[in-house]
C-alpha cells in the first residue's frame, strides 16, 4: 500500500473542512452498503457506505485516502465505481475514518446508478413496516398495503421504480384509492386481474428523503 496516498489515522490528524466547496447536485439516500476500495494497485480495503447518491457517497474505512486521491469502489449489485476523495470528515480513536467521494461517471452510467439506488431505497421503505410481521413474513416480497378506508391487504412486490410500484394481490383496490406502504404513500392508478399499480406521492419537500441527519454531506 502506498503510504503517501493515504491519511493514516492518528489523534493528531486535523480535519480539513475547506477541501472543496459544498455544491451538492444529487439527493443522497441513507443506505448502509458494504464494499471494498482500491487506490492504484493497492490491496482492496473493506469499507462501508453510510449514504449514497448518483453523484457520490459518504464512506467509512480503516484506510482513509488523501483528499484528491482517485479510488475504485466495488459494491455488490452496483459494480465498480471510480471516484475522487473530496473531503475528510472524521477520524475516530478506533482508527476508522470517514470521508466523502465524488463519483466519476458518464451520464449513461450515472443514470443506471440512479435507477438502481431508487429501486433499493424504495424496496427498503416499502417493506420496513411489515418486515417482522408474521402475516407477511412467510411470503417472499410481501408487504402490508394500508387502504384509505382502514382496511389492510397483503400484496407481493412485483416491480419497483422511482415513480411507483406494481403489486401482485388477490384483493384489488379500486383505481384512485389512496394507499400507504411502509414509509411511502400513493394512489392506485391501474388495476388488473391479479394485481395493481401504485404511483408514489412526490416528497412534500425536496430534502425529505435525506432527513436522517446527513444534510451536511457534500457530493
Amino acid at each position: 500500500m502506498t503510504m503517501n496516498r493515504a491519511i493514516q489515522p492518528s489523534s493528531n490528524d486535523a480535519l480539513d473542512e475547506d477541501i472543496i466547496p459544498c455544491r451538492r447536485e444529487h439527493e443522497r439516500l441513507p443506505m448502509t452498503l458494504h464494499g471494498r476500495l482500491w487506490i492504484d494497485d493497492s490491496m482492496p480495503e473493506a469499507c462501508t457506505l453510510l449514504d449514497i447518491s448518483p453523484g457520490g457517497a459518504r464512506i467509512t474505512s480503516r484506510f482513509v485516502p488523501a483528499p484528491g486521491a482517485m479510488i475504485r469502489l466495488s459494491v455488490s449489485g452496483l459494480g465498480t465505481i471510480e471516484g475522487e476523495v473530496v473531503r475528510i470528515r472524521a477520524i475516530a480513536d478506533s482508527g476508522v475514518g470517514e470521508f466523502s467521494v465524488r463519483f466519476v461517471l458518464c451520464s449513461k452510467r450515472r443514470g443506471r446508478l440512479a435507477t438502481s439506488l431508487a429501486w433499493r431505497f424504495n424496496v427498503s421503505r416499502l417493506s420496513r413496516d411489515g418486515a417482522s410481521d408474521p402475516e407477511v413474513g412467510h411470503i417472499e416480497g410481501a408487504v402490508k398495503v394500508a387502504l384509505e378506508d382502514g382496511r389492510t391487504i397483503v400484496a407481493r412486490i412485483f416491480d419497483v421504480s422511482l415513480m411507483g410500484v406494481t403489486f401482485e394481490s388477490l384483493e384489488i383496490p379500486a383505481i384512485g384509492t389512496r394507499v400507504r406502504i411502509g414509509e411511502l404513500s400513493g394512489l392506485v392508478h391501474h388495476a388488473f386481474d391479479d394485481g395493481f399499480d401504485v404511483s408514489f406521492d412526490p416528497p412534500s419537500h425536496p430534502d425529505d428523503i435525506a432527513s436522517t441527519g446527513t444534510n451536511d454531506l457534500c457530493l
